[in-house]
């Protein structure tokens, strides 16, 4: 009997992974070859990966190492046909969804009964399975990583945590994030593990890359920093009506052409902004009081809105990462809601005004996510203390 139930829980617990695999699946092969891509940037990957060469040997890109790596050899294992790289693409994506539902199953398990662990799980697979942008942009891998990262903190293991954070963070930066939470709900030695680990993994991958190419991994390196604001109050002040998309393919084989900034200079520099930004961080860091799991998470997420209130920068897709912060910590009532607007607010902005020239419509969608971020950061604010 104990067997049977061990059996059926795990079972239970894999469902949703399963059938979200299953479900992207279905999706690539139903819409292919005309509108799986959407208004997304699958083309776009699939346009820098057919440059000659690889990145950062022969051109540079605008994210850490270990995506454009991995696109481009999908794109030469699949010998350059559309169908095929797209297929490789979806396969890798629908991995890192599933994985994403697991762990999130998984830290869920620990803060809720099982029951509502369950529930929640389900939720959170109903709210990703058509979310357009777990297909467009490869945001799911960086987030299977920060949820990895997550669940090996909560359970202990300070190198394996380290090395999560480490491998999303030289897919994006963002999981570097959770570092914040090591330093302030463990001990001194188990956080400077765990941040050994991931900067031992980053700087070592950028050490070789510069050492075999110093020219592209230096252009790489730059091309964020000097990007102008988008998609925020800050582009609002400094008059950038535009999205973050901000080169041509070509661009790229060019390393001079990385440190220049394609959109109005800003009128704040984020370099002085982050001087009061960081105090605030200091401050919650002090102000924070409970050592639960829920508090982890927590924190986690008012580091991330402390982030994206800074950020010069916003892309819709980033939701990904707070749609499960969310449901892992509010009630289940704002949790859905909370969820439910953030993804309406995102696909308002893109693609349904912005896809389409509609830029006036910043005016609208800014200071509403701002008002939410508002909600979301009081609402974090509340659970850590």
């Amino acid at each position: 009997m104990e067997i049977e139930e061990t059996n059926d829980a795990l079972n239970e617990e894999l469902l949703p992974s399963l059938l979200y695999f299953i479900g992207r699946i279905v999706l690539f092969l139903a819409l292919v070859p005309n509108s799986y891509t959407g208004v997304g940037d699958l083309p776009e990957y699939q346009a820098w990966a057919a440059l000659p060469g690889w990145p950062y040997f022969h051109y540079w890109s605008e994210f850490p190492p270990l995506f454009p790596l991995l696109n481009a050899g999908f794109f030469k294992l699949a010998g350059g046909q559309t169908f095929q790289y797209y297929l490789l693409l979806a396969l890798v994506l629908a991995l890192a969804g599933s994985a994403c539902l697991l762990l999130f199953s998984k830290i869920a398990g620990r803060i809720f009964t099982r029951r509502e662990a369950r529930i929640r799980t389900w939720v959170y697979l109903a709210l990703l399975l058509p979310l357009p942008y777990t297909w467009w942009y490869f945001d799911l891998l960086p987030l299977a990583f920060m949820l990895l990262g997550t669940w090996w903190m909560l359970e202990g293991h300070s190198w394996r945590s380290g090395w999560a954070v480490g491998m999303g963070m030289l897919l994006k930066w963002f999981p570097g994030l959770l570092l914040a939470s090591a330093l302030r709900f463990k001990k001194p030695v188990w956080a400077g593990k765990a941040a050994l680990s991931a900067f031992g993994w980053v700087f070592g991958l950028l050490a070789i890359l510069y050492l075999l190419s110093p020219q592209m991994t230096l252009a790489s390196l730059k091309a964020q920093s000097t990007r102008s604001s988008w998609e925020t109050v800050w582009a609002l002040v400094d008059g950038n009506m535009t999205t973050g998309a901000f080169l041509l393919v070509n661009d790229r084989l060019d390393p001079t052409i990385a440190g220049i900034s394609r959109g109005q200079p800003a009128k704040i520099p984020s370099t002085l902004t982050l001087l009061p930004f960081a105090a605030l961080g200091g401050w919650l860091f002090w102000r924070t009081r409970l050592q639960t799991d829920q508090a982890l998470v927590s924190f986690l997420g008012l580091t991330w809105i402390v982030f994206l209130i800074w950020s010069p920068g916003w892309s819709p897709q980033w939701i990904l990462y707070l749609i499960p912060l969310i449901l892992l910590t509010f009630s289940f009532k704002a949790a859905f809601y909370g969820s439910s607007a953030l993804i309406l607010l995102a696909l308002l902005e893109w693609p349904t005004l912005l896809a389409h020239a509609i830029f006036a419509g910043l005016w609208l969608i800014v200071p509403l996510r701002m008002a939410l971020f508002a909600w979301l950061a009081f609402s974090w604010y509340r659970l850590v203390r």
